[in-house]
């Protein structure tokens, strides 16, 4: 099962982009609009109108928070909801 969610982790020939933890990664990002909790990101990408065609399991949501969490675009706040971290924009000169 390690095996899997190592080739998982990014689109390949044998893995499609529905099933990669940086795809769902993105995915989750986007449906972060309000703080949620795990389940209920969990329930959101589950339903039927989640626009996601694979239906992954809480270790692949897991997985995908970490990684964000990992590249600092989310942060944990009370009560277990994840919510995305604001970056300032960088102002050029130019």
């Amino acid at each position: 099962m390690f095996l899997n969610r190592h080739l998982a982790l990014i689109p390949n020939k044998h893995v499609r982009i529905d099933q990669s933890i940086l795809a769902l990664a993105g995915h989750c990002l986007t449906m972060l609009d309000t703080p949620k909790t795990a389940d209920e990101l969990y329930a959101a990408l589950n339903s039927e109108g989640s626009g996601w065609r694979f239906k992954p399991s809480m270790d692949y949501i897991i997985l995908a928070l970490d990684t964000l969490y990992a590249i600092k675009k989310i942060d944990f706040t009370s009560y277990d909801r994840v919510c995305v971290i604001e970056h300032e924009t960088v102002k050029t000169l130019f």
